[in-house]
């Protein structure tokens, strides 16, 4: 998944940085205004290609700062969806019958009153039916192409605030208790998450959805895109909950953030625990750590023994840096293990063919 200093820093972003003279990399060491300029020129398509989903992460970190338009306008772009989601969470699809009746209901927001009548329009032009009328055969993103330009045409809307609204429907009808199809809701997750550019807030929607019925893999990815977004405590939460599964990609995602700290100190002794749990279902990264935190005493007394017994099974499932420590550990002899030209060549040769470029150099001298 990207983070927001590597999708949103593109050239054009850092054009204006530099002709502003500011040196600044990480997103969150720019100043609100600049966070809010740059969620805003997104949104609106000023300069750059509008993108909702990039807009986003901007105008939250503004938000967090304190930055009150910021806040408006992240509410802006996604309250509407979430009116729409939590009308048809209420009274069902039952509500496509009754257009008039369910226009007035978006009619009501009047806080949203612009973003609610593209929504409405939708329902005039026959795209909601549409939409239900494939839900129950899978997500028909397919399809979506061809009602956002009908949606441009008949309204002369810009093509990304038709996109959020045939999403934003789509998103409605497809959560609704009728149509809660977890597993369904993960691959459309997926699906946006992969997309290029990845639309991670859409995704986001999607695997809350599937997550809040109990599908692990959604409650996992809902935590690995919460903690890119450095949103630990929620990302902590839908770990936990995937952990108690037995996943083990959330039970080594749970060791990283107590291992780092994440804005707290690091506790090895958690780390240790969550990645000897996934280590012992093979997890291969957690198997590699355990390995590092041995070799180093890290929540657990230094043990190089162990820290061995740890890298070769990395090793054996082909973690290139496991089998490279290996060829070391072998070329110069530890503990009690004497030299062994022969099998550190072996080690080396496997990490080599991999490209690891250490293991090319032991190989050549």
């Amino acid at each position: 998944m990207n983070t927001l200093s590597s999708v949103s820093l593109q050239p054009t972003l850092q054009t204006i940085l530099n002709q502003a003279g500011i040196t600044a990399t990480d997103p969150r060491q720019l100043s609100t205004e600049v966070q809010f300029y740059f969620g805003w020129l997104y949104h609106l398509g000023e300069e750059i290609e509008p993108n909702f989903d990039l807009a986003a992460p901007w105008y939250r970190l503004a938000a967090q700062g304190g930055h009150s338009l910021a806040q408006h306008n992240l509410n802006t772009l996604y309250r509407p969806r979430q009116i729409l989601y939590e009308l048809f969470q209420k009274y069902g699809t039952v509500l496509c019958d009754y257009p008039n009746e369910l226009a007035q209901l978006l009619r009501d927001n009047a806080s949203y009153q612009y973003q609610c009548d593209i929504l409405i329009s939708a329902i005039n032009l026959g795209i909601v039916a549409e939409l239900l009328a494939v839900l129950p055969a899978g997500p028909p993103l397919s399809l979506f192409s061809a009602l956002v330009q009908r949606l441009v045409e008949s309204t002369g809307i810009k093509i990304m605030l038709a996109d959020w609204a045939i999403q934003s429907w789509y998103v409605a009808l497809h959560g609704s208790p009728q149509l809660g199809d977890a597993d369904a809701q993960l691959s459309l997750g997926e699906q946006y998450e992969q997309a290029t550019p990845p639309a991670l807030e859409t995704a986001q929607v999607w695997y809350q959805l599937a997550a809040q019925q109990g599908q692990v893999e959604a409650q996992y990815r809902l935590g690995c895109l919460l903690e890119e977004l450095e949103e630990y405590e929620p990302s902590k939460h839908w770990y936990h909950q995937a952990a108690a599964s037995g996943h083990s990609g959330a039970l080594f995602q749970l060791g990283g953030l107590a291992a780092r700290g994440c804005g707290v100190t690091p506790d090895y002794q958690t780390a240790m625990t969550c990645y000897m749990q996934a280590a012992n279902q093979g997890h291969l990264l957690a198997q590699f750590n355990l390995g590092v935190m041995y070799a180093n005493g890290l929540g657990v007394n230094l043990n190089l023994q162990e820290s061995v017994k740890w890298f070769k099974l990395a090793a054996q499932q082909g973690e290139e840096l496991a089998q490279c420590i290996l060829g070391v550990i072998y070329a110069h002899g530890v503990l009690d293990l004497a030299p062994d030209s022969t099998a550190a060549a072996e080690w080396f040769q496997l990490a080599a063919s991999q490209g690891n470029r250490l293991a090319q150099g032991y190989q050549v001298n």
